[in-house]
C-alpha cells in the first residue's frame, strides 16, 4: 500500500513541508505562521469530517511523503474534488501514479462517486501532464456550480475530470489509469 490514514507522527512532516516554498503551495491560504498544533489539529479534522477523505502517501519506511484528498464530496451531486500532492524529494519515483491507482476504486465502487474533479495552474505543465496520464480529461469549464478553493486565484486555470464511466472502462479493458 502507497496510502494510509494521517496519523498523528504525520505532523512534523505536514508543518515542514507546509513551510518549504517548493512544497507549500499545496496548502491553501498562508503557511509560514503555521505550527505544530495547526498539523495535528489538520490531522483530527480529518479523522472526524465526513465532508473530505485525506490519505497520506508514503514511502517504504511508512513516512509521509505527500498527501492525496477527495474533499468537498458532495453526495447529491455525487462528485468530489481531487488533489494530490507530493513532497519535492518524492517526486518522480512513481509514488504518485500508485496512489492515484489506490484511490479510484474508493472514490468510484466504494464512495459511488460519479465523477471527480481538479485544477491547476495553466502554466504548470507537469501537473498537467501527470493528470492526464492518470486519465483525467481536460474540462471547457469548471464543472457547474464549483470555484476554485482558492482565494487569490488570479491566474488561468485548467480544469480535469473523471467520470465512473471512463473509470469503468479502463478497469475493464484490464490497464491502469495512473501512468
Amino acid at each position: 500500500m502507497i496510502t494510509r490514514e494521517l496519523e498523528f507522527r504525520d505532523a512534523p512532516a505536514l508543518l515542514a513541508w507546509a513551510q518549504d516554498p517548493r512544497g507549500g503551495r499545496f496548502f491553501r491560504g498562508e503557511s509560514s505562521s503555521l505550527c505544530l498544533k495547526d498539523m495535528e489539529g489538520f490531522i483530527l479534522g480529518t479523522m472526524l469530517c465526513a465532508g473530505d477523505l485525506h490519505r497520506a502517501i508514503v514511502n517504504e519506511a511508512d513516512q509521509l511523503v505527500g498527501l492525496l484528498s477527495l474533499k468537498n464530496i458532495d453526495e447529491e451531486k455525487r462528485r468530489a474534488e481531487f488533489s494530490i500532492g507530493l513532497l519535492p524529494a518524492a517526486q518522480g519515483k512513481g509514488l504518485a501514479g500508485a496512489a492515484v491507482a489506490e484511490l479510484l476504486p474508493v472514490a468510484f465502487d466504494e464512495l459511488g462517486l460519479e465523477s471527480i474533479y481538479m485544477y491547476t495552474d495553466a502554466g504548470n505543465l507537469p501537473t498537467r501532464a501527470f493528470n492526464e496520464r492518470c486519465g483525467f480529461r481536460l474540462l471547457e469549464s469548471p464543472p457547474e456550480g464549483i470555484l476554485p478553493d482558492l482565494p487569490e486565484a488570479g491566474g488561468e486555470l485548467c480544469w480535469y475530470g473523471l467520470c465512473r464511466e471512463e473509470y469503468l472502462l479502463c478497469s475493464a479493458a484490464g490497464f491502469d489509469l495512473p501512468g
